[in-house]
């Protein structure tokens, strides 16, 4: 068995607004003092497909406490 060990503190919420047609590659750190990488989210170009027609998309990733696990969220629908 191997034990996770896990200090510091939690990764933020973090909401990112980006043209869907480009797509994005999205770091979340823990926070001070480690700053550890906690995920990495790689978004492909046109992944996400704006509701309105619009450019632009955003993005709402949350870490969920306790485990090590995201929440997603966006208005976009996805292709």
């Amino acid at each position: 068995m191997f034990t996770v060990e896990v200090w510091g503190a939690q990764a933020p919420d973090t909401l990112v607004t980006f043209a869907a047609a480009s797509g994005r590659s999205i770091v979340l750190r823990h926070g001070p003092p480690d700053n550890t990488v906690f995920a990495e989210v790689d978004i492909p170009p046109g992944a996400l497909a704006p509701r309105d027609g619009g450019g632009l998309v955003s993005l709402s990733i949350r870490p969920l406490p306790g485990i090590y696990g995201l929440s997603l969220e966006s208005e976009a629908a996805l292709t």
